[in-house]
């Protein structure tokens, strides 16, 4: 693996220069465990620079998701053990761990999937395991991360729902980030439980103004093994009239499908299928959905195509 890191596993966002933030899950160079970096424009193509190499001043790694950047250019990610932020500054990045998860007394464990951020400066996320649910481990979490307030330095963590703990939730959160609505309120998905035990699209909904504890849970669809798939691995996004989009890993004709839920008139929400994949055209995407200006929706597959190796397609309405 090379110096400039490896495996790059979810998306990128951009900056307002119209540089390319990621993570690479491997690589970095020797005793180093993953890379943030940025791919800058130039006459000659696009430049990288490592902007952090775990695992040489820090104890994490193995970053898989994406990231998300404030109006002051400082990144935040989570890795495999730990949520961070890099602040940039005259010597190079600086990192700062904001958060360790343990997977004790209630805690989350394996936060792959980036974390998203709210006007107030509040990190939102999920890990994979924990929570004190069942599954062995525990069924996963979903988090927050509330910044420093009157002089404090020590950002403070909530656990606004522990996965698997009541009959028919769904466990083991999707790998990709959380969505959030106008309210506040949070989206995404579970790769396996609920009522039909093959994964979930959440709701969670914040609690009356000031009154604190978990979230208000709803299951808005769950997944049965059938031909409307089965299994989501990534996350979902809202279209500007709020209707939800995603993706199953498997199911459909047996490599996975695209979904639109539709909120209904008696608050239940419309599932519709959009796409089934057939290995030819892709197999088992598990990465959160992309809208274009155009209006269409656009996404990878890990696996499938013409040669094997996944694909990036497009969806037009």
């Amino acid at each position: 693996m090379g110096n400039d890191g490896a495996m790059p596993l979810d998306g990128l966002i951009i900056d307002s220069d119209g540089d390319l933030c990621g993570t690479t899950e491997g690589g970095g160079g020797g005793g180093v465990y993953g890379t943030v970096f940025r791919l800058s424009p130039g006459s000659d193509g696009w430049n990288e620079t490592v902007l952090h190499r775990f695992g040489q001043h820090d104890q994490d790694g193995s970053p898989w998701g994406s990231v998300v950047m404030d109006q002051q250019g400082n990144i935040y990610g989570t890795a495999a053990s730990a949520a961070f932020e890099l602040t940039p500054g005259p010597k190079g990045w600086k990192e700062t761990i904001l958060h360790n998860f343990t997977g004790r007394d209630g805690d989350g464990a394996a936060p792959f999937a980036g974390p998203i951020r709210d006007a107030a400066g509040n990190l939102y996320g999920t890990t994979q395991m924990g929570g004190g649910g069942g599954c062995g481990g525990g069924c996963g979490t979903a988090w927050e991360l509330s910044p420093p307030v009157g002089g404090a330095h020590v950002w403070t963590e909530h656990i606004l729902h522990a996965f698997g703990v009541t009959n028919g939730d769904g466990g083991f959160p999707g790998l990709g980030q959380l969505a959030i609505d106008a309210q506040g309120n949070l989206y995404g998905t579970t790769g396996s439980g609920g009522p039909l035990r093959a994964g979930t699209v959440f709701e969670l909904a914040l609690p009356p103004s000031g009154i604190s504890g978990e979230w208000k849970e709803t299951i808005l669809h769950g997944f049965g093994e059938d031909q409307n798939g089965y299994l989501p691995e990534g996350g979902v996004i809202f279209d500007n009239s709020g209707n939800l989009y995603g993706t199953t890993g498997t199911g459909g004709a047996g490599c996975g499908v695209v979904f639109k839920l539709s909120l209904q008139n008696n608050d239940t929400w419309k599932y519709t299928l959009l796409h089934t994949f057939h290995q030819s055209d892709g197999c088992a995407p598990d990465a959160n959905l992309t809208f274009g200006p155009d209006g269409k929706l656009y996404g990878t597959t890990s696996i499938g195509g013409a040669y094997g190796g996944g694909v990036v397609f497009q969806l037009t309405p």
